[in-house]
C-alpha cells in the first residue's frame, strides 16, 4: 500500500483491541493483552495502478500518531481482534 490517508476518525467508546501475548512479555502463556481503543479510523490507500480502497482500523494509545504514520492496530503483528467490552468502562 502507498498513500494511506485518514479520511475520518470517530470515538470507539467501550471497544478494546486485543493483542496476543508475545514471547517478550512477562505474562502467562495463556494471557492476552487488552487495551482500550481510542478511536476508529476510516483509511484510504491507493494501489500502484491508481485504484483507491477504503477500510476501517483502530487506534489505541500505542498507535496514536504523533506524526503522519501508517501504523494502526491491525498493522501490529500481535493484533488479534477488536472486542466490545462495556463492562470495562
Amino acid at each position: 500500500m502507498s498513500d494511506t490517508t485518514i479520511i475520518q476518525m470517530i470515538p470507539a467508546t467501550d471497544w478494546h483491541v486485543v493483542y496476543e501475548k508475545g514471547d517478550n512479555y512477562l505474562l502467562p502463556s495463556d494471557r492476552e493483552r487488552v487495551y482500550p481503543l481510542a478511536c476508529w479510523v476510516l483509511l484510504e490507500y491507493t494501489t500502484e495502478d491508481g485504484e483507491k480502497h477504503r477500510y476501517v482500523d483502530g487506534l489505541d494509545e500505542a498507535h496514536l500518531p504523533t506524526t503522519p504514520s501508517d501504523e494502526y492496530c491491525m498493522d501490529d503483528v500481535s493484533w488479534k481482534e477488536f472486542r466490545y467490552l462495556p463492562e470495562r468502562r
